[in-house]
This record gives structure tokens, sequence and C-alpha cells, in this order.
């Protein structure tokens, strides 16, 4: 199979309407072009979905490898305010989750700036059993300096970024070297003061292969229920 280098995905998704999430997608082409597909709307539950089940696997399988980031916390706690929520992750051909990002923001505002807010989220990959033949390569592998970080704005501003990097080396059965592969993924989440949002991302490969795919999905997870009874 064609190997492809340098392949780079980036771009803003406008916040959806609640109930519904905003997709975007690509894939590597034969000749190892990029297909961009129009951002489009899809159910907030898809989307849980498809970051839920990825790789077909549970989040914490053998295979499956999550590390939650260290959380950022405002001066102000507060209670379960709308949490805007991107996720960023690279598939291949059979399913198979190679790395992702997921990135949380929720805050609260005076309509025009930004009071508290907290954030969290997680970087993911899929590991291999350590061949002893082959540098007990341990399959994908977070690099230095991952994490979730304040970006700008903040606390008596009219608006709030957060980013989270997830870049990922790689070595095991398809290159024992561990020269070949890299992933780089960003996410940026704001929040303004009007309550508008939005967000951004970002996805750098040292190498793929065609049909990989790019999923970056932004929604807020989380339904309010009223109870009608009081």
């Amino acid at each position: 199979m064609r190997a492809c280098n340098t392949v780079h995905f980036e771009g803003n998704i406008p916040w959806p309407k609640a109930g519904e999430a905003g997709l975007a997608e690509a894939v590597i082409n034969d000749d190892c072009s990029l297909t961009y597909y129009p951002v489009r709307t899809i159910l907030s539950s898809d989307a849980a979905r498809r970051e839920q089940n990825a790789d077909g696997q549970p989040q914490n399988s053998g295979r499956q490898i999550r590390r939650q980031f260290a959380p950022i916390r405002s001066n102000v706690e507060h209670g379960p305010d709308p949490d805007y929520h991107i996720n960023n992750q690279i598939i291949d051909p059979w399913g198979t989750n190679l790395t992702q990002i997921v990135t949380d923001l929720s805050a609260t505002t005076n309509g025009s700036t930004i009071t508290s807010y907290n954030a969290g989220g997680y970087q993911q990959y899929h590991g291999e059993i350590p061949d002893p033949t082959c540098n007990n390569g341990p399959g994908w592998y977070p690099l230095s300096g991952n994490g979730l970080f304040d970006w700008s704005g903040g606390n008596g501003q009219t608006w709030v970024a957060v980013h989270s990097q997830g870049w990922f080396g790689y070595r095991g059965q398809f290159d024992c070297s561990g020269s070949t592969y890299e992933n780089h993924l960003d996410n940026w989440v704001y929040v303004y003061g009007d309550n508008s949002t939005l967000c951004s991302y970002s996805q750098w490969w040292k190498t793929g292969f065609p049909g990989w795919h790019l999923y970056v999905t932004c929604w807020n997870p989380f339904a309010v229920k009223v109870d009608r009874t009081l």
C-alpha cells in the first residue's frame, strides 16, 4: 500500500443547535490526495456513539488506552452549565481508532464577559502487545508536552479559550524503527461573553495511508431534564 507523507487537515466548526453535532470529515485517497467533505449536521447521540465505540472496543480495553488531561478550574466554581465538547480522531480503513483527543469547556457569562469556566478532556490511542522481535514496540504512544492548556481570555474577559494537544508517535508491528509515523492532533474551544461558541481543530500526520479517515465532531453532550411534577 502506498504511504502518504505530510498530511494536514484543519478548520472550524460552527456550533450546532441543541441535540445536534457538527461533523468535519476527510479521507485519504489512493493517490494520497485528501477528499474534504462539507461540514454537516448529525445527531449528538450519533456523535457520542462514534466517540465511545471507536474500534469496537471498550475505551479502557487492552488496545484502547485513555489518559485524562489535568483539568483547568477558574477561580470561581459553578454548576452544570453548557459543556462545549470537541472530539478529534484518526481512524484506519478497518475502523481502528489510532489516535484521539477530546476537549470540554464549560463557562458562565453575564452576557458580555466570562465569569467562570472549567475545562477537561483526555487523550486516547491504540496500543499493541509489545513484541520482543520489534524492539518491544507499544504501538501508538503519547509524546511529551501533551495536555490541556489555557489558550487566551478568561474571567473578566469577553471570551475564554482552551487548547488540547495530543501528539503521538508509533513503534510496533508496522514500523519497528519508530521513525515512520507521527500524528499531531490539536483542539481549541472558544466561548464568548454573548454565549456564542466556536471549535477549531488541526491534524498533521507524518505518514498516513489511503483509506485513513479524519473525524472531528463538536457538540454539547448533556441534555437538561425538566421535572414537570414540581
